[in-house]
């Protein structure tokens, strides 16, 4: 287990990273990185799931501006029915509009509504030629994965309890919130994982004012 917390120059940057081993699995191991400075437009977040050292799914979200970002999933062979996706925000007042590419086919845009902080979004994802987007894993797998997940939680959780300094920073509070929010989601679920990004950007919006 490793959690680092760092603040430099207005720039905040919390890494996690834990691992465990399930029978019939393997070793998993999931990371997360995220660099933040609203003051310079600075957004941008890692997860990673490496499974017996190979790539099972990656998720990074970058900021291009204040009104949009580009969130890219990878998935490896133990993931059915997603490669690689690509979806750019764009924020529209309370409404952020999406728009991407999934395997090399256009999804029909959606929207995701926010109110005090909150955001929400479609229950699936559809393609414009028809079809909506289905991923699947092996049960054991997937088990494992929420396994990792809740374990890097708690040790996030014990890290800052042991770290109450920190706790009245707004960049740090964003980081953590965008963490947790992004471990609660389904690595399967893009949209859950779209809707968590537009709140981060939300909350670091208001660390400026």
């Amino acid at each position: 287990m490793a959690v680092q917390l760092k603040e430099v120059n207005g720039t905040t940057v919390f890494f996690a990273n834990t691992s465990l081993f399930a029978k019939g699995v393997g070793t998993l191991n999931e990371s997360y990185l995220s660099i933040t400075n609203p003051n310079r437009g600075v957004h941008q977040n890692l997860r990673d799931f490496r499974l017996n050292g190979h790539r099972l799914a990656t998720i990074r979200t970058r900021a291009i501006n204040v009104k949009t970002t580009i969130i890219t999933i990878s998935a490896g062979t133990d993931i059915r029915g997603l490669r690689t996706a690509r979806f750019r925000l764009t924020v529209n007042g309370n409404r952020v509009n999406v728009s991407g590419v999934i395997d090399g086919k256009r999804i029909v845009p959606f929207t995701i509504r926010c109110r005090n902080g909150q955001c929400s979004g479609p229950d699936s994802i559809r393609f414009q030629n028809g079809g909506i987007l289905t991923v699947t894993i092996d049960p054991n797998l997937e088990r494992a994965i929420r396994r990792v997940s809740a374990k890097l939680s708690r040790e996030v959780r014990l890290f800052l309890k042991n770290r109450p300094t920190q706790s009245g920073d707004c960049q740090v509070n964003c980081s953590i919130a965008f963490f947790q929010c992004n471990n609660i989601c389904s690595i399967f679920f893009p949209p859950c994982l779209i809707a968590c990004s537009v709140a981060n950007a939300i909350c670091l919006a208001n660390c400026l004012r």
